[in-house]
Parts: C-alpha cells; sequence; structure tokens
C-alpha cells in the first residue's frame, strides 16, 4: 500500500521538476576571462582558444593591455567568433589606467565594449610588438582578415571605415574634430580648427596618441561605461547567469628571465665540472694522479652531467611555448645592428655552444672512466 502511493507520486513529481530541470539546464554560461598583462603572446593566445572548445553562450574579456600583436589580436578575436559565443569586452586597468590600440581594437570588435573608471586610451611607441611575432606568421591573412572585420565593425557603429587601416598599423595620424553639427568625428587630415590627436605618426615611425573616455563614447567606439564585470553584464541583461571566471597571464617576460637565469646555472655547472676535471689531471703538487682518482671524478660528475643535459632541453622547450622570445636580444652578441633575424641566430648560437660544451666533458668523462 505505503510502496504503492511512493511510486504513485513519480510522475507527478516528474511534472512538477521538468520546468525546473529544463530552465537549469538552458541557463546560460558566461565565460569572464581577466587578462593580465599585454596582448603580445602567442601562448595567451592559444591559452585563449583552448577555453572555448566548450563553448560558452557569452565571453567577457576584461583587459587593459598595453602592448599588442596584430596576430595575437587576430588569434583572440578569431577563436571568439569560431566559438559563435557573444563577445563582451571590459577595458579596465588598475595598475597604470590606461590601455593601447590592441586592447581598443579588441572592445571596438566585440559585440559590446565597455570602459571601466579612471581608465583611458593611451598610445605609447613601445606599444608595438609587431617585430616578435614568429617568422612564420601569416601576415597576408592576418592584416586581411582584421582589415574586413574592423571596416564592417566601424559601418556598424557609425565610423568612417577607411579609418580601420589606420587604426590597425598606425599607418597615418588621426584626429578628432567637431563638425559642422557639433558632434565629434575621426579625420585623416589635420583640420584648420582645434583638434584632438588620436593617433600621431611621427617621422621616425613610432605612433604615439591617446583619447578622453567621453570621446570614444560619443564617436561609438565603445558603447558603455562599467564600473567592473558584474555592472558590465547587468547592463548587458545577463545578470544570475552562471559565470566562470579564469585568469590569463601573459607570461612573455617572466619567462625570458627564467631563460636567462638557466642559462647562468648552466654556465657554472659547467665551470664546476671543468673545474672538478682539471683538478684531477693536474693535481698542486707532482705526485702521480692513480687511474682510481679519475674513474672516481667521472663517476661524480655524472649525476650534474645529467642536470645540465636535463636543464638544457627543459629552457629550450619553453621557446615553444613563446617562440617571440627569439626575436628579443640574446645574451650573447653585438648589440650593433641588431635585427630580430640575427636575434634568432644568437640564441641558436647561445645553446649550441652549450650543447658543445656538454658533448665535450661528456668526451672527458668517458675518457676518465675508461683508465
Amino acid at each position: 500500500m505505503h510502496r504503492w502511493i511512493c511510486w504513485s507520486w513519480i510522475p507527478t513529481l516528474a511534472l512538477v521538476l521538468a520546468p525546473v530541470l529544463a530552465t537549469a539546464a538552458s541557463a546560460q554560461r558566461v565565460l569572464h576571462v581577466t587578462i593580465e598583462g599585454d596582448l603580445d603572446s602567442t601562448k595567451l593566445a592559444s591559452e585563449f582558444v583552448d577555453l572555448l572548445i566548450d563553448p560558452p553562450d557569452a565571453i567577457v574579456i576584461e583587459t587593459g593591455a598595453n602592448a599588442w600583436r596584430r596576430d595575437v589580436l587576430w588569434q583572440i578575436v578569431d577563436g571568439a567568433r569560431q566559438s559563435q559565443a557573444r563577445l563582451i569586452v571590459l577595458l579596465h586597468d588598475r595598475k597604470d589606467g590606461r590601455f593601447g590600440m590592441g586592447a581598443m581594437l579588441l572592445a571596438l570588435l566585440a559585440d559590446a565594449g565597455a570602459i571601466g573608471p579612471r581608465t583611458k586610451l593611451a598610445i605609447e611607441p613601445t606599444d608595438d610588438a609587431t617585430g616578435l611575432a614568429p617568422p612564420t606568421t601569416d601576415w597576408e591573412r592576418v592584416d586581411r582578415e582584421m582589415s574586413g572585420l574592423i571596416w564592417v565593425s566601424l559601418k556598424r557603429r557609425g565610423v568612417d571605415p577607411a579609418i580601420g587601416e589606420i587604426l590597425l598599423r598606425g599607418s597615418n595620424s588621426l584626429w578628432v574634430a567637431d563638425n559642422p553639427a557639433g558632434l565629434p568625428e575621426i579625420v585623416a587630415e589635420p583640420p584648420p580648427t582645434d583638434a584632438r590627436r588620436l593617433l600621431e605618426r611621427r617621422a621616425d615611425g613610432t605612433v604615439r596618441g591617446g583619447l578622453a573616455t567621453a570621446d570614444l563614447l560619443t564617436l561609438g567606439m565603445i558603447d558603455l561605461e562599467a564600473g567592473d564585470a558584474r555592472e558590465l553584464l547587468r547592463e548587458e541583461s545577463l545578470s544570475g547567469v552562471r559565470v566562470e571566471r579564469v585568469r590569463l597571464r601573459n607570461e612573455v617576460s617572466p619567462t625570458r628571465e627564467q631563460i636567462l637565469t638557466a642559462i647562468t646555472r648552466l654556465d657554472e655547472a659547467i665551470a664546476d665540472i671543468e673545474g672538478h676535471f682539471d683538478s684531477v689531471r693536474y693535481p698542486p703538487d707532482d705526485r702521480v694522479v692513480p687511474p682510481s682518482a679519475y674513474r672516481r671524478a667521472a663517476r661524480d660528475a655524472g649525476p650534474s652531467l645529467d642536470a645540465i643535459r636535463a636543464l638544457l632541453s627543459q629552457t629550450e622547450r619553453l621557446f615553444d611555448d613563446h617562440p617571440e622570445l627569439l626575436a628579443t636580444p640574446a645574451p650573447e652578441g653585438t648589440p650593433v645592428g641588431r635585427t630580430p633575424e640575427g636575434n634568432v641566430s644568437d640564441w641558436r648560437r647561445v645553446f649550441l655552444d652549450r650543447r658543445r660544451e656538454l658533448a665535450r666533458l661528456e668526451d672527458r668523462a668517458r675518457d676518465y672512466a675508461r683508465r
């Protein structure tokens, strides 16, 4: 009797819970990605794309990046587009209160772009990290697709799409001036009246500039102001959704320091083994060195040689994740006339020289072991 009553409730319970379960299953999932550092890391872009293997309904990117590369920006934007998720960008930097052109373009290309408090667009010559891109970068594809996306976005926002190429490549100066209706617009020719300079391309090819938040909003390049991501989600009618928060850190600079430290450790370890072998072969007095002393020296050096080999391989693999580091100056080589290609050769020589030193010490250890 009681068992029948319990089982008889199941259909009714299912009918009651069905709407609740359906609502839970259809709840929107928002991925909130905070990018710490600049948009000049191949690894960071790859990590972002990997987050989208299970596409969310919406992506919120919070960034205050200064430096940037066109290929990294393209990889992030393309990954978001492929996921078909709604892309929302919040420009917010609590450290220096500024963001560069790469972050600006990311917000421009988003479905909605917002700017945080006490944050402004400020462009410096050091922001352009294009020279650090891997030599295999398909610039023709990157620039073609980015130019097309920017053109469409500017057109949608009511901004002259002809300036897109200038924003992307910094190929000319741009000003913001009031039109006859008293509204600001971006122009590529210096106006006769007072104007705010958005971009200044100097004779040496460097670019600097900036624009106040009020102008960005009035021009339509930014959609709204938001104090934080939570406020932005409310503005975008996404409050109460399931939010997954992820931090992506740009590890380019720390990895470079790790590599330089590893090179110092390698040199010290090589010198220590060299000194140990020399102390056996050339004793301070004229005594005859027994063969057992050579064999013991070879045996004692074994773990250190293994450690050097492992550290070399581990350090070389860091360049797989951060290929842009090959374009930075190596700790050896002349600083005169440095080029990214020359830096690649210098790095190659740094590791080849140490591998040769390791091979020479291993030959010496084998020689000692045979005595």
